[in-house]
């Protein structure tokens, strides 16, 4: 091989390098630009979240410390999520609020409407049978969330606002729908981290595992205390022919009219309100199941 060929080889090379090295940088930029924009969504949904667990409009500062997010980030989501209808901000003080779009969405979630009519009825008798607010859940995730509610005529201010979303272990319908959990689901949920809400919640793997157990056994599920002091809730599963718990119901009320001996002689009622369910849920048809 001559002198020249040496060079052209060289050349060559050198070329060859430079194309690698130049797809390689596009690869990374590529995937660099890729996570920069799953963490921008990841952080517009927690915002979006984090505002549907405030009923007020809320300002810039407050939003930011609710995400953990620097203002300047804050603003930028909130300003993109605006021109899309998502956020909307008020002209008077500034402050910001769930846009139209998220209520066009939400009510696009046929399955849950066909859910709510067929149920409401049954919820609506549930209340009155006890004369304490009934409420449905479904099982979101690793959380509950109520999506049917209706108040008894003693009204009692608690977290369980239609949409919210509540913590399976700590909750009459969030034990109720664990009814139909594996155990593998458990312990998932378990590793995930028990949260305490009072000095009464379950938060060892263990003793959640064997109120589930316990649960499962009698058919139904108290919440004491485990998350708001001074309340008390009965629920029960929604059990399909299959074995799949669907969808949960529970009646809450205060200690002080839910006492251990009432939630005892509810227990029956509660129990037949959510075989009611199962069988209109069967008749309907599998549309949304």
């Amino acid at each position: 091989m001559t002198p020249t060929d040496d060079k052209r080889n060289g050349k060559a090379s050198n070329k060859a390098n430079d194309k690698a090295k130049e797809r390689t940088a596009r690869t990374e930029d590529g995937a660099r630009k890729g996570t920069e924009g799953v963490r921008s969504v990841s952080r517009a949904l927690a915002i979006l979240e984090a505002m549907a667990r405030n009923e007020e409009a809320l300002g810039l500062v407050a939003i930011s410390k609710l995400v953990d997010l620097d203002p300047t980030t804050t603003h930028r989501l909130l300003q993109t999520m605006q021109q899309h209808g998502f956020i909307a901000q008020s002209p008077l003080d500034g402050k910001y609020a769930l846009g139209i779009r998220v209520f066009q969405i939400g009510n696009s979630v046929t399955h849950l409407t066909a859910l709510r009519q067929v149920v409401r009825p049954f919820i609506q008798v549930l209340m009155e049978r006890t004369s304490e607010t009934a409420n449905l859940a479904i099982k979101d995730g690793l959380e509950a969330a109520y999506v049917e509610q209706v108040t008894g005529p003693h009204f009692l201010r608690t977290f369980t606002e239609v949409g919210r979303g509540i913590p399976l272990h700590a909750t009459a319908v969030g034990k109720a729908l664990l009814i139909g959990a594996s155990e593998a689901e458990l312990k998932r949920l378990a590793a995930g981290g028990l949260g305490r809400y009072t000095d009464k919640t379950v938060t060892t793997r263990d003793r959640l595992l064997a109120e589930v157990e316990k649960c499962k056994s009698q058919g139904y599920s108290i919440d004491d205390e485990e998350f708001e002091t001074g309340a008390r809730c009965l629920g029960a599963p929604v059990a399909l022919p299959d074995g799949r718990v669907y969808c949960a119901i529970s009646v809450s009320g205060p200690i002080t009219r839910m006492t251990h001996e009432r939630v005892q002689s509810l227990i029956p009622v509660v129990i037949k309100s959510a075989a009611e369910i199962a069988q209109a849920l069967r008749v309907t048809g599998p549309t949304f199941l």
